[in-house]
């Protein structure tokens, strides 16, 4: 009698076997996808009707929004640069277009440079306005990052979006009508988004976190070695910071990029340049930007005025009329850095500004009560 040898016959039913079980197992994983695809909550196909965009998982939330909202020009950076909303740009009547804020709350530098490079791969973009310095260099990511969705290769089948369980249990809440379950913060408009509240705090608390920090420190000597060592520094950071950030530049010669320093408060710049490295760090960073054809940079720590002024802080975020004066500053070009030298005779200038207001508040600590 003819047959298949039993070898054979045990072969394709193990086959036929296992082709089941492949068929079960990925059928969660396709109802998975096609209930993302189909939701769609952070708008990666289409826009949603209502709007609605996410503040807790921003990281998700960009890529719609660049494909699928009309702007001209971004803004880049972390929280610190949160406020600085297209209306404020709007109002100077620059010859920009429709800004959209594209900021990272807490971002690294290499998530900032993804979503520049992304924007810039899917429309014409005019200007870059890129808050830099005081960010992770070094450090790629703070939290899981969506690499795929900001690749034009997967654009098509977005796979850490489209298996992603949170991103499942998003479109579940939304299909239910139940975003109160929600974890992904949830705003309803593009002004709404990215916007950083101000939380103001006294001027004891301020002079408490520099007594604290430099308790048992000489500040003059500290002040001193800091304008004596005060120059561009050379290390694994710039070096980073040139691989991450030159190459988009180079590559968009028709875009103009505007870099720029936040006013960060007086107490945080001299603790920058007299305890750490970060103020040489940020010097490099200039150095290597300045002469770039399409590039402008503009020092907004020269803002004195408000830098100056405890009360315009919270820990970290300058209130939200600073918001405006920054975005009237790039307006205006007044802050734009034209000479590395004089640049470090303004900042050599800061530092000893910055010193003695340290020693004047530490000479004080004798009536700061502190807990």
């Amino acid at each position: 009698m003819n047959g298949e040898p039993a070898s054979t016959t045990g072969i394709k039913r193990g086959l036929k076997y296992l082709a089941i079980w492949a068929v079960f197992a990925l059928l969660p994983l396709a109802a998975v996808a096609a209930v993302n695809f189909v939701v769609d909550p952070f708008q990666f196909f289409r826009a949603s009707n209502p709007p609605h965009f996410s503040n807790s998982m921003q990281r998700y939330q960009h890529p719609g929004v660049i494909r699928n909202y009309p702007f001209d020009s971004l803004v880049a950076g972390t929280s610190i640069v949160g406020n600085l909303q297209g209306e404020l740009f709007a109002s100077k009547q620059l010859d920009s277009g429709r800004v959209q804020n594209l900021a990272f709350w807490a971002s690294t530098l290499r998530e900032s440079a993804y979503v520049v490079d992304y924007a810039l791969k899917m429309k014409p973009i005019h200007t870059v306005y890129w808050g830099v310095g005081r960010q992770a260099i070094m450090q790629d990511y703070q939290s899981e990052f969506p690499n795929c969705m900001y690749s034009r290769v997967w654009s098509w089948f977005p796979y850490c979006y489209l298996l992603n369980a949170d991103i499942f249990m998003e479109s579940l809440w939304i299909a239910l009508n139940r975003k109160g379950l929600s974890e992904a913060g949830w705003v309803n408009s593009l002004q709404e988004w990215k916007a950083v509240p101000f939380r103001p705090r006294s001027r004891q608390a301020a002079a408490c976190e520099i007594v604290r920090a430099v308790k048992g420190d000489d500040i003059a000597a500290l002040t001193r070695v800091a304008r004596e060592n005060l120059g561009p520094l050379e290390g694994p950071e710039i070096n980073r910071f040139r691989e991450l950030v030159l190459p988009i530049v180079q590559a968009n010669r028709q875009v103009r990029f505007k870099f720029f320093f936040t006013p960060f408060q007086l107490w945080q710049f001299w603790y920058n340049s007299a305890k750490g490295r970060a103020l040489r760090t940020e010097l490099a960073i200039m150095q290597t930007l300045i002469n770039e054809p399409n590039v402008e940079f503009h020092d907004l720590t020269a803002m004195v005025w408000f830098t100056h002024n405890p009360d315009r802080y919270d820990y970290i975020h300058y209130d939200l009329e600073g918001a405006r004066e920054v975005v009237d500053a790039l307006a205006s070009g007044t802050m734009r850095v034209t000479s590395m030298e004089r640049q470090k005779q303004l900042w050599l200038g800061e530092i000893q500004a910055a010193g003695d207001m340290v020693q004047e508040v530490v000479s004080q600590s004798a009536t700061t009560k502190c807990p």
